[in-house]
């Protein structure tokens, strides 16, 4: 058998990224539980009774209990010397496994802010609303860089092509199937890089150097290919050269509209 790993998209591929879970004694007095939470930047804090995790403060909860009715004579002026666990909601969090997969929270973190990973005898990790947008970043990234750049290359191409003229060289463009392009959005992206290195003379005044570009083109390629058949992991070397090839392609856009 071939020994081969697959990326997984669960809680424990990336525990190790996550902080390990602060946690209130159930006693302790709300002042002290705030004051954590405002120097840490917090937005929710795990209560524990006796080793177990009973509940979670969170500025909501808090907020909840004062607008109480029946609180409200008893949460008077020394309020914040009660202690955590008459702040806690219930109701939160949400624990889940180190094997749950982290596309399965979407929805619930779209309506609160965080789940624990763990159980309530183990704590093992906070995973934030924060988290999870990094964690699309990490994975999508790439991506999106990669579809900017052909957009913009083909916004570039564009404007230097009257309509007709356009449509009749990109019925000169040769497919893998011989099936004919119709529209400029319909090149692949190592088609886009054959068409502009063919029609040079249309685009000269806008790439200048065609050494340069072909260079930078095929290296567009050979990521595209690695990246978009996941034959390598995204390194931060990558992002930082898509970066970088986008911003300058993106510059040309300016010298079109004037």
């Amino acid at each position: 058998m071939v020994d081969y790993e697959y990326d997984r998209f669960n809680f424990q591929s990336i525990i190790g990224d996550l902080p390990f879970p602060e946690t209130a004694d159930s006693m302790s007095p709300i002042r002290d539980v705030f004051r954590i939470m405002l120097n840490k930047n917090y937005s929710q804090m795990p209560v524990l009774e006796n080793g177990k995790c009973i509940g979670t403060v969170t500025l909501f909860s808090v907020l909840r209990k004062l607008n109480n009715d029946g609180d409200r004579k008893s949460l008077n002026e020394r309020f914040m010397d009660f202690p955590a666990k008459a702040f806690i909601d219930e109701n939160f969090p949400k624990f889940v496994s180190p094997d749950e997969d982290i596309l399965g929270s979407v929805d619930w973190m779209a309506r609160s802010d965080f789940v624990i990973v763990g159980s309530p005898s183990e704590l093992l990790a906070i995973f934030t609303n924060y988290d999870m947008v990094h964690f699309f970043k990490r994975k999508t990234e790439a991506f999106l860089l990669l579809r900017e750049i052909e957009t913009i290359l083909r916004y570039l191409v564009s404007q230097k092509f009257q309509d007709k003229e356009l449509k009749k060289a990109l019925e000169l463009v040769k497919t893998e199937d011989n099936s004919k392009i119709g529209r400029i959005d319909e090149l692949t992206l190592n088609a886009l890089k054959q068409f502009i290195l063919s029609y040079w003379g249309k685009l000269e005044d806008l790439f200048l150097d065609r050494e340069r570009t072909s260079k930078q083109l095929e290296k567009i390629c050979r990521l595209r290919n690695q990246i978009l058949h996941f034959r390598s992991h995204v390194m931060a070397s990558n992002l930082c050269e898509l970066q970088m090839f986008r911003d300058s392609y993106l510059k040309l856009t300016k010298s079109v509209e004037r």
